[in-house]
């Protein structure tokens, strides 16, 4: 019986899952060097591997895996056991695998915006944390990265880089901390 992130093979259990996502094991063989396991990626993923030889035994992480193609393989070469658990979690991006990122200051609070942003695929987001401005300090920012990050690890296998844009070389008279008593040299 095979369930989503789940493969029973010559008596291993095999799990899957991303940061709470399971994915489905594609291939798999019992070979002189080792279990070999498969699974589907995007491009630019990274992942940890990690191993338990019981459901009750203690995590492990063997190695870290980078995805350069759709599929991303690897042999578990550890000695053989009745029960085998894996376990494959998302990697964080890193500031040098940024290939592709969007710096969006403009109606980040807005329907639209969130819907672009939720839909997008990039490696890092700057964003403006709108929680700043007057009058926008109810704004749910946390639930909209929250839809970010779970939208790029559940669609891309990676968990990007967000950024606040934070604006160091000026007051903005349109910020929380604004006092009206401010002017042009004075703070």
């Amino acid at each position: 019986m095979r369930t989503p992130g789940q493969v029973t093979f010559a008596g291993h259990l095999l799990l899957a899952a991303l940061t709470c996502l399971a994915v489905d094991i594609t291939n798999l063989l019992n070979s002189p060097q080792g279990i070999e396991l498969q699974w589907p990626t995007v491009a630019w993923g990274r992942y940890d591997v990690e191993t338990a030889t019981t459901p009750a035994g203690s995590w492990s992480r063997q190695c870290r895996v980078v995805a350069d193609s759709n599929t991303v393989g690897w042999t578990d070469n550890q000695p053989d056991s009745p029960t085998r658990m894996y376990r494959l979690r998302v990697g964080k991006v890193s500031i040098t695998n940024v290939r592709h990122w969007v710096y969006n200051i403009a109606d980040v609070n807005t329907s639209t915006q969130r819907e672009a942003l939720v839909g997008s695929h990039f490696d890092m987001y700057v964003l403006e944390p709108v929680v700043t401005e007057k009058g926008e300090e109810d704004f749910d920012i946390a639930g909209l990265l929250r839809d970010i990050r779970q939208c790029i690890i559940t669609q891309y296998h990676k968990d990007p880089i967000i950024l606040a844009y934070v604006d160091i070389g000026q007051a903005e008279d349109w910020r929380w901390y604004w006092q009206t008593g401010w002017t042009v040299g004075n703070p």
